[in-house]
């Protein structure tokens, strides 16, 4: 198929989901009365970068490099985005991070945390040949006082890849959990969204974009609710990425690997919203009432080829209150390769790596510490493979 017809099929497939997901996010939302009998829903929006060590270390930039499990945090298309790392027809991953904040550190701007804060991501993706399916929840657990809250936030993606591998699409649910225990009593919430992506590698062999829609997301209770919350939301989000690499140009042997990356993600209003932490404290702080948009630019490098690379990033952390403004930050950090594993004659390759992710911003302090990476052997680059190569 010529590029120009396959272009003409997908741009217009794509701008059709933006507009449909965008649509009932036009306007702004209300601001809050805390005299009004009006029901209580919660902005639950991540407004700091939570993955694993490599996307912390750039800055959560990279959607148009997203692959595997970890990659549904970015576009439903990433399951089925090969890299150089990955040129089998069969590759499977699987992620775990999970962290834990404590000393009344802040999840985010003018919220502060009274006791214990967890977050957590695990993913899970497998592909063979073009298609591809992952699943990955996300989320956090809450500690205020005598009250427990889990928020988690779900993707599952079923993910193809087209165009010898340049073209990957994926869509699937976004879905939204929460539970408040308190007194002993668990109070469950579930609502359910979609989302669709895009990520189009090697323009011309050194270019990649990513765009990614998300309808909003509202949960309520499945059955008697928690009092003083009524639902929790997700807003409709979008994500944009570019990012370049030079791999495509260089011999498999020689040569310095280098990525750059930069998106964007904007998160739409959620009307009438309040802060989580405020409502657990017994006050009502507006919460997710404007746009909000958060920069994102990383890099990354081959120091050492095939194994050793060092990240670097930074981040604007949108504020979805009133009581602070953005807060920048800046994040670092390294993958080093440790050993190769190979088995039935060779036809299972697999290289495990060790990654460490830093997040710091004033006031705040992150580390992704002990990050394991498995992927399928071949070179390193954080590219898809090109086309000399074959893929499927």
């Amino acid at each position: 198929m010529r590029r120009d017809t396959l272009g003409g099929m997908v741009m217009p497939s794509v701008l059709s989901l933006v507009l449909a997901a965008w649509a009932g996010a036009a306007h702004a939302a209300e601001p809050l009365d805390p005299a009004s009998p009006q029901p209580v829903v919660l902005d639950v929006t991540r407004g700091l970068v939570f993955s694993n060590a490599e996307l912390v270390s750039m800055g959560g930039a990279g959607a148009a490099f997203a692959y595997g499990g970890i990659g549904l945090l970015l576009s439903p298309a990433a399951p089925a985005n090969r890299r150089m790392e990955a040129v089998a027809p069969m590759v499977g991953s699987l992620v775990l991070l999970q962290s834990r904040i404590t000393n009344e550190r802040e999840m985010s701007v003018g919220e502060p945390v009274v006791d214990v804060v967890r977050v957590f991501n695990l993913g899970l993706s497998y592909g063979y040949r073009a298609g591809a399916g992952g699943i990955l929840a996300a989320g956090a657990y809450y500690k205020v006082s005598d009250t427990q809250v889990a928020v988690a936030e779900g993707h599952v993606s079923a993910a193809v890849a087209l165009w010898d591998g340049r073209l990957s699409l994926g869509v699937g649910p976004r879905l939204l959990g929460m539970r408040v225990t308190s007194g002993g009593e668990h109070h469950d919430y579930l609502g359910s969204g979609v989302e669709a992506g895009a990520v189009l590698t090697n323009w011309q062999e050194a270019w990649s974009f990513a765009l990614t829609v998300r309808s909003g997301v509202s949960a309520g209770p499945m059955a008697g609710g928690y009092e003083g919350i009524d639902a929790a939301h997700l807003p409709p989000e979008l994500i944009a990425g570019v990012g370049w690499s030079n791999v495509s140009y260089l011999p498999e042997d020689s040569g310095v690997p280098v990525r750059f990356a930069a998106d964007v993600v904007v998160d739409a209003p959620v009307q009438g919203a309040v802060a989580l932490e405020n409502v657990l404290q017994g006050q009502l702080v507006t919460r997710g009432g404007w746009y909000t948009a958060s920069p994102r630019v990383g890099a990354e490098v081959d120091v050492w080829r095939n194994r050793l690379r060092l990240r670097a990033g930074s981040y604007l952390e949108p504020s979805r209150t009133a009581l602070a403004g953005p807060r920048p930050h800046a994040t670092g950090g390294f993958e080093l390769r440790l050993f190769r594993i190979k088995a039935l004659k060779e036809r299972i390759k697999l290289d495990l790596a060790w990654q460490i992710g830093v997040d710091y911003a004033p006031g705040y302090f992150h580390g992704a510490w002990l990050g394991i990476n498995v992927w399928q052997h071949g070179q390193m680059g954080g590219q898809s493979a090109p086309p000399k190569v074959e893929v499927f």
